[in-house]
């Protein structure tokens, strides 16, 4: 066997340093879009809409930043031909109220929506780049051009899109490389069926876009976390069962939302930022430059490679281990190499990164996940605390892209399954609140006067 299968010694001391325990989390693997530092957490105090806006603004083809040029707007109010000064000081007024009313998430048209900035404090802005490159190399980037054409439809021109356009502060178009790796191909290719779907009502797609994005987001994001604790049994293609309650439901201990839902999710992140370390550490090795690779790609890779191949790397970890590691921290124990598997190998590793890295850290880092959960999953259970769930308006935004464009009707039954399909899992109390909910909005429909089956109208 002439190729090496090794970890690269020489490259990892680069990456982790000289003094303690220390590591460039995003040297060779982009694992999650949440910071360590507090001031970069992203809060959406402005809710996920500066992140819609930079998506668009790129898949028009412009930078993801936006930023208002003022003295084009006084050009424009001076290029204007007014019949009195009253009627140059209304249309003045008229157009800065738009402008701040557009920029602060207030919009009526699809072109407006790319109108809306990153959150103004300048530490905040980084976390919402950080989501930004996770939703967009996840659900855009391989389809780009897909989405132009099905945006291309929705665009109309008017006199105050035309004037927002010239207050642009014209920037270098976004070229930037791949970030993170799409882990579901199948989420990636629903996304882009539902947003086809979506885009045949705008005046709904206007409204609801933002819960749409902010669903794909929590679905990747929770999926993310839970297959990668699994190591190599991450399961790509089955999407693993969170459970929520709606918000305007009552919630008791005993349901699957509290048991598997955001306590569930509470204790699968708690150490996940050590999947981050050790995720980089296995990216610096002998055999592939590709970035990216998580731990069931290693596996994949090595069931071509063979067992020999597989025994050499699993043989250096364990090397890394008490060389490096063992000798360097007073805390870590040596671990014999007794021909462990390669899980085996991974989940070693993990355990004594987790160990060395400051709870303080884990702390900050797990409280930027939760703030999105807060934000848009929070369901106050008093007693039995936060819960995870799900409020009407983004639940009947997936049951529209569920049931499909006008005219269309899915069975209730399948409604369930195309629901988990894109990342809501309810459990039966919580589908009959479901039903009830639909049958006071108008959306059921009995295929008879017996009531065998039930049909759930398009909402679109």
């Amino acid at each position: 066997m002439n190729k090496t299968f090794e970890l690269n010694f020489a490259e990892i001391e680069k990456i982790i340093g000289e003094k303690g325990y220390a590591l460039n989390r995003r040297k060779n693997t982009y694992v999650t879009p949440f910071p360590t530092r507090n001031p970069e957490r992203a809060n959406f105090e402005g809710g996920f809409s500066p992140v819609v806006a930079a998506v668009l603004r790129v898949i028009g083809n412009e930078s993801k930043y936006y930023e208002r040029n003022e003295q084009a707007v006084e050009e424009i109010i001076q290029s204007g031909k007014f019949d009195t000064d009253q009627s140059k000081a209304a249309f003045v007024n008229y157009l800065k109220n738009e402008l701040k009313e557009i920029e602060n998430g207030n919009v009526y048209k699809f072109e407006q929506l790319k109108y809306i900035p990153f959150t103004e404090t300048s530490k905040e802005e980084k976390g919402e780049i950080m989501y930004f490159h996770f939703f967009y190399d996840l659900f855009i980037r391989q389809n780009l051009e897909e989405i132009q054409s099905i945006f291309a439809t929705l665009e109309s021109q008017d006199l105050l899109s035309s004037i927002m356009n010239l207050t642009m502060v014209e920037q270098a178009t976004f070229k930037e490389a791949v970030q993170y790796k799409q882990l579901f191909s199948f989420m990636q290719q629903q996304f882009v069926e539902d947003l086809r779907v979506l885009a045949t009502n705008p005046t709904f797609l206007i409204t609801n876009l933002e819960d749409f994005f902010v669903q794909y987001c929590y679905f990747a994001l929770t999926q993310m976390i839970v297959q990668t604790n699994r190591f190599t049994q991450f399961d790509a293609e089955k999407p693993f069962s969170i459970t929520m309650f709606l918000n305007t439901e009552r919630a008791q201990k005993w349901r699957d939302g509290y048991r598997y839902g955001y306590k569930l999710l509470k204790e699968e992140f708690r150490y996940f930022y050590a999947h981050e370390h050790a995720l980089n550490i296995l990216g610096a090795n002998t055999f592939t430059e590709e970035n990216n690779w998580f731990y069931h790609d290693y596996e994949q890779f090595f069931k071509m490679q063979g067992e020999e191949a597989t025994q050499q790397f699993v043989r250096s970890i364990y090397e890394w281990i008490n060389q490096v590691m063992a000798v360097r921290l007073d805390d870590v124990e040596p671990i014999s190499y007794t021909n462990q598997s390669l899980d085996e190998a991974f989940r070693d590793l993990v355990e004594l990164v987790r160990l060395q890295v400051k709870d303080e850290v884990y702390s900050r880092y797990t409280k930027a996940f939760d703030m999105f959960l807060r934000r848009f999953y929070r369901k106050n259970g008093g007693s039995l605390g936060s819960l995870l769930a799900i409020s009407p308006k983004q639940l009947l935004t997936m049951i529209a892209v569920c049931v499909g464009p006008k005219n269309s009707r899915l069975e209730l039954n399948y409604l369930w399954l195309a629901l988990e399909k894109r990342g809501v899992f309810l459990d039966d109390q919580s589908k009959e609140e479901v039903v009830h909910l639909l049958d006071q909005l108008n959306y059921l429909d009995k295929k008879s006067d017996s009531g065998d089956a039930q049909y759930v109208k398009a909402i679109l």
